[in-house]
């Protein structure tokens, strides 16, 4: 039988306790990159909320925790759409794709829909455009959670005069503006991390899946032709 001497079971583990500290303490390293990088999710980690953080790191999953839906709520395919309002790669989307995608699946109860902004941080700090029409949903969602689609969709047909939009939907424009003026929310501080740390580089990202799980990520705007087909992939998995 093979047996290994006290000296070299000695170095041995000795070894093996050095590459573990050295594993922890880059870990350790790690984390605190991303901590730097994400301050929103520290925020969330510093209030204990660690299933966001594990979320947010591992499984790399958008969070719809505060968003409404557009479409059947109990659906059990959701499709979450990462759009710039600024962009006119968006726009039409929105324009052509999506009425399609409305009639086949959202009208027909098959599938929820889920928007989140594409914000950059330096759109935060500079306060742009994109920052402008993130903080309009946010403020039309708190004032009139029911009309934040009717001016999201509203908004990609006419972002050069956000105010005639939103009194279009009956909101009170000096409640908005207040509202526009004096508040900053965490969902957009959530989208710009997600943003930033899960590949969203062109303005446009979709995930689609089971709620909170979206095993499929599509870069850009694909084709009607691929959203159909990656739902029905879905749908027959779940006999629908």
């Amino acid at each position: 039988m093979f047996k290994i001497s006290e000296n070299k079971l000695l170095v041995i583990s000795i070894i093996l306790f050095f590459i573990f500290g050295y594993i922890v303490a880059l870990s350790v390293v790690s984390f605190k990159q991303l901590e730097e990088k994400t301050p929103f999710v520290k925020e969330k980690i510093d209030s204990g909320e660690f299933a966001y953080a594990y979320n947010f790191y591992l499984n790399e999953n958008p969070s719809i925790a505060s968003r409404p839906a557009y479409g059947n709520p109990n659906a059990s395919v959701t499709m979450l759409a990462f759009l710039d309002i600024d962009s006119e790669t968006s726009k039409k989307f929105i324009m052509d794709i999506f009425p399609k995608l409305k009639q086949d699946f959202i009208d027909t109860g098959k599938i929820k829909y889920y928007h989140k902004n594409y914000i950059t941080s330096e759109d935060y700090k500079v306060k742009n455009n994109r920052y402008i029409y993130a903080t309009t949903l946010s403020c039309i969602k708190m004032l009139k959670e029911d009309s934040y689609y009717d001016v999201y969709f509203e908004l990609f047909k006419n972002s050069s005069n956000i105010s005639s939009v939103v009194s279009k939907y009956n909101v009170s424009v000096d409640n908005f503006t207040y509202c526009l003026q004096n508040n900053e929310f965490d969902e957009i501080k959530e989208d710009m991390s997600e943003v930033e740390n899960f590949g969203i580089p062109f303005g446009q990202k979709f995930y689609i899946g089971y709620t909170a799980n979206y095993n499929t990520g599509l870069d850009g705007i694909p084709s009607y032709t691929t959203f159909r087909r990656i739902i029905n992939e879905y749908q027959m998995r779940i006999g629908g």
